[in-house]
């Protein structure tokens, strides 16, 4: 396997026409109709009537078939505390030489904030959208973009083509259509099985990196006092 920097990972971004009146039939001279009903039907211009075998279709039913399919609802990872080493040849490009994810989902890099997991999503520490992942395995970008999808294994098939794989021992491979597996330099410590997600979703960071968090103003200077 060939280890590769960073920039690699290539994300493959983004179905009664109304009836005639019916025509009067005979009266029979000993029997008149009854009902304003029977009249209504023998009338021209009366209630249009669905032809043999068919049937007319509520309002109930042409709102439902007209309602669009609701969107996979997110999902909720499980945090694991997780931490990534970053070779010096990637750390200029990341901007950071290790990553740390704390229990409670932040992540921090070299030992100040930088992004965070929260519900299935990996955020900046801005609170500005990176990668989520719906109940049913999809991942989107920011804009919404359809990045692939988890599979039951755990890997993240890419729409492009190809798969962003984690392995237990942390190793992050790009594996391309055609099945030739690179690593990329970033490695976490261990990647056990609940934490795949998680590492992926950062994994894919590395081709989008968060900024990082703007630095504190500094206070304003009072003006010199005139002499």
């Amino acid at each position: 396997m060939k280890v590769l920097p960073v920039g690699f990972v290539a994300l493959a971004l983004l179905a009664a026409a109304c009836g005639g009146a019916k025509p009067k039939a005979a009266e029979d001279p000993t029997t008149t109709s009854s009902t304003p009903a029977a009249a209504a039907e023998d009338m021209p211009g009366g209630p249009a009537t669905a032809a043999p075998g068919t049937t007319t279709p509520s309002a109930t039913d042409t709102a439902a078939a007209n309602t669009p399919a609701p969107a996979a609802a997110p999902v909720t990872l499980k945090i694991v505390a997780l931490k990534l080493s970053v070779p010096a040849k990637d750390a200029k490009k990341l901007g950071y030489k290790a990553l740390e994810v704390k229990d409670d989902g932040s992540i921090l890099a070299d030992g100040k904030p930088r992004m965070k997991l929260v519900g299935g999503a990996l955020r900046s520490i801005d609170d500005a959208p990176m990668f989520s992942i719906a109940e049913d395995g999809k991942v989107t970008d920011a804009a919404g973009n359809d990045i692939g999808k988890f599979a039951d294994n755990d890997e993240l098939v890419l729409k492009g083509g190809g798969k962003l794989v984690v392995s237990d021992d942390g190793f992050v491979q790009a594996i391309d259509g055609k099945g030739k597996t690179n690593v990329l330099g970033p490695k976490f410590e261990s990647a056990p099985a609940w934490a795949k997600r998680e590492a992926a979703l950062i994994g894919l960071s590395f081709n989008t990196p968060a900024p990082a968090a703007a630095p504190a103003a500094k206070p304003a200077t009072k003006p010199a006092k005139k002499k």
